[in-house]
């Protein structure tokens, strides 16, 4: 059970900063209206998905009018969406030797680089951005608090929100930084986070179905389950709920309610191997061999990287007397990178 963030709200056009031109340069009014006529055309090229196109017009207004930063904006946004991101990186710091206020585009900068998951070159920026200006704004400080979690500084995540927090009390900080507690061992101080999420935010089923998951890694799985409860009884289309449900429900020994879960997740999402994956453990769990290697063969028909399902499908192989099909599976399942696999094939596979 993998907690997520919840997705921040900043976007490329949204910035609030005032821009101040180092260089003018004059243009004629005749040259400004064909600048901003290509600048509408890339952007309902944009819209509409056509890229490429985009691109060509709006690389045509900065030539009219190096100075038009909706044009700069927007091709830095199309380049990106275009798979073109050293491109957009390139755009946005042409920019930045235009204005006074740089960090701002340092700040967009970074997003594109934590949109692609390089979280180091997310969190360089967004120091450039913060040396740049001070004080920082709010939004600098929560992306690179996101960046140093992404990035397993777990730390300097923290004290990023705490930061922001001390600005803004608001539920989806605290959640935000109970994640990042959680993911720092500290389970209380998650806990409390949580809590004080929920408290903002009452029947947010994404914030109750997070306090659920730690209580499950502390091991309380009740009260865990009283949280999954309270998800469905909110939200009965609720993915995530009955999946971490069924998981509770089995480390529980509770198999047939667990199955129970299982299914309606699948009914609700027939294409997550995770959940065919948990499901086969059940079965595995209450001797039904066949069904349980049913079910990990459909998940790894949905995703045939997924080794711990061939660690536990050599596993019920291993019980269903077939020792060579169990060791094809570890060492697949070793490959992958399972380390239990190497123990099983040490132990048992070695003549």
């Amino acid at each position: 059970m993998k907690l997520k963030l919840i997705p921040i709200l900043l976007f490329l056009s949204c910035i609030t900063h005032v821009y101040a031109q180092q260089k003018m340069i004059v243009i004629s009014p005749k040259q400004t209206q064909q600048a901003e006529k290509l600048y509408n055309s890339g952007l309902e090229k944009y819209n509409s998905k056509s890229y490429s196109a985009a691109i060509a017009d709006l690389q045509k207004s900065i030539e009219i009018n190096q100075n038009l930063k909706a044009s700069y904006l927007l091709l830095a946004k199309a380049q990106q969406a275009n798979k073109q991101s050293e491109e957009a990186v390139k755009t946005l710091l042409s920019y930045a030797a235009k204005t006074e206020r740089v960090d701002s585009m340092f700040f967009l900068i970074a997003k594109v680089y934590f949109d692609e998951a390089d979280y180091p070159q997310s969190i360089n920026f967004l120091n450039r951005a913060v040396s740049a200006y001070t004080p920082a704004d709010d939004k600098t400080i929560y992306l690179r608090g996101l960046s140093y979690y992404y990035n397993a500084q777990y730390a300097e995540a923290i004290a990023d929100l705490d930061k922001v927090i001390a600005q803004n009390e608001v539920a989806v900080l605290y959640n935000d930084r109970a994640t990042m507690k959680k993911a720092n061992h500290d389970y209380q101080g998650a806990m409390a986070d949580y809590e004080q999420a929920i408290s903002l935010d009452t029947n947010n089923v994404e914030y109750i179905n997070n306090r659920g998951v730690l209580k499950y890694e502390m091991e309380d799985y009740d009260a865990a389950i009283e949280d999954f409860d309270y998800v469905i009884r909110l939200d009965n289309q609720n993915f995530n709920a009955y999946n971490n449900r069924g998981i509770a429900n089995a480390q529980s020994l509770r198999y047939e309610e667990a199955l129970a879960d299982f299914n309606k997740a699948l009914a609700l999402h027939p294409d997550v191997y995770q959940v065919y994956s948990n499901k086969g453990y059940v079965l595995y769990k209450q001797k039904k061999y066949e069904e349980a290697i049913q079910c990990f063969n459909l998940a790894l028909q949905h995703n045939p990287q997924y080794g711990e399902a061939y660690l536990h499908r050599g596993n019920t192989k291993e019980l269903m007397r077939n020792p060579q099909g169990a060791c094809e599976d570890w060492q697949k399942a070793a490959d992958l990178g399972v380390e239990k696999a190497k123990e099983y094939i040490n132990n048992q596979c070695q003549k």
